[in-house]
């Protein structure tokens, strides 16, 4: 919905009103938001990756639990620097190398990683000397300042002297190529340095701690809030099922089989009558009051209809259903035409007429099965509860923005 989409940046507000596997597809996508210790590991490295080459040169030790974004600063990171092509030698400079450590820690399975990651052509079962000679020398050539290795808490799934072989392979490419080392792991990784206590102390320590609640959390989840298209409109359309239990809640009170076409005859009439008017009113005053306003008729429907006990209080819920829908229906298609790109309006009308069409479905699936399962009237208290969570969102949503 359009007035509750204020919250997202312009470039993701067609994408809440997409169908579901487009949104879950957007979801998935990889993005970044800047957070206060993301910012102080870039400072860092920055400062890292500009030292002069001397004789023992910085390391560090970036370390923390599983899924914390370690490798998301990296590559991060990464962006930030980008290779450059030296068209007179015919070399590729890249001032920040960065591959995995391999799942065991084996000298020459650290080569050959680190090689694919420099695009340098070799012999996968040539000697280690051979395969470290070549390492070096193409590290020579593009002159990087700083080696990344991440994962590397791999190094404990080796026996004790494997794991200090890799940790001297480290520390003989700083000294060798008089560059930074930085090192990426979870807290095992602090456990593998411990093995070498030269090498323990030759790393600083640069921990990526798990989020506690505070304003600097608040404020990441905001930044997501604000790039993640979830819709309001979700849940606004469970509230709205198909019109035809209308005509079976009114054949179940009682109305006489000649007069069911009254029922659709008479919404409609509403509709037609309120569009107009209401039409209007949504060029003058708030999206969001309107469509929380019509949510208030749609519960006041929901409610009379749930409760009555003959059809003719059922035909003023149903007059009330009408007059949700001539609130409401041009007001979506309003939002809708507000919150696209220009050049993707019509488009998104096309979404969102065929996710409106789905959302019926479901809503009308689910209306069915409380009506099977607890009775015609838990159809409708259940549709009232619907659009009373729907205005909640709404408000919500509306406070969080005026703060």
């Amino acid at each position: 919905m359009g007035a509750s989409l204020t919250h997202l940046l312009p470039e993701v507000r067609f994408l809440a009103k997409s169908d579901d596997d487009v949104r879950i597809l957007a979801l998935a996508r990889d993005r970044w938001i800047d957070y206060p210790r993301a910012t102080q590991a870039f400072k860092l490295l920055d400062w890292m990756v500009k030292i002069p080459p001397r004789q023992r040169m910085p390391c560090v030790l970036l370390y923390g639990d599983s899924n914390i974004g370690k490798t998301k600063v990296i590559a991060k990171f990464e962006r930030r620097h980008t290779p450059e092509y030296d068209e007179e030698k015919g070399v590729e400079h890249r001032k920040i190398v960065s591959m995995q450590m391999p799942p065991t820690p084996d000298q020459s399975r650290f080569y050959t990683s680190l090689l694919f990651e420099l695009g340098a052509p070799f012999n996968a079962a040539a000697k280690l000397s051979v395969l470290e000679k070549l390492s070096r020398e193409v590290l020579r050539e593009i002159s990087p300042r700083m080696l990344v290795v991440d994962e590397v808490h791999h190094l404990l799934a080796g026996s004790y002297r494997e794991q200090r072989a890799s940790l001297n392979l480290l520390k003989f490419l700083a000294n060798d190529l008089q560059m930074t080392i930085v090192l990426v792991g979870t807290q095992d990784a602090e456990f593998a340095l411990q093995t070498d206590s030269q090498m323990s102390s030759r790393f600083a320590r640069f921990v990526m701690p798990r989020w506690q609640e505070s304003e600097a959390f608040r404020g990441l989840l905001a930044a997501f809030e604000r790039i993640l298209p979830f819709a309001v409109g979700a849940v606004f359309t469970l509230a709205r099922f198909s019109e035809a239990f209308l005509v079976l809640r009114a054949q179940h009170l009682g109305l006489p089989l000649f007069l069911v076409p009254v029922v659709l005859v008479a919404m409609n009439l509403v509709y037609s009558i309120a569009a107009y008017p209401f039409g209007k009113l949504a060029d003058r005053y708030s999206h969001t009051k309107l469509l929380v306003w019509g949510l208030v008729v749609l519960i006041a429907a929901d409610v009379v209809l749930a409760m009555g006990a003959h059809w003719s209080v059922a035909l003023g819920g149903v007059l009330l259903w009408g007059l949700h829908m001539g609130m409401t229906q041009g007001l979506l298609a309003t939002m809708v035409a507000d919150t696209a790109p220009a050049d993707l309006r019509g488009t998104a009308f096309g979404v969102f007429n065929l996710a409106s069409g789905l959302a019926l479905l479901i809503a009308s699936a689910l209306a069915g099965w409380l009506w099977d399962r607890f009775g015609a009237a838990f159809t409708f208290y259940g549709g009232a509860i619907f659009s009373g969570v729907t205005i909640c969102l709404i408000l919500t949503a509306t406070f969080d923005r005026k703060r």
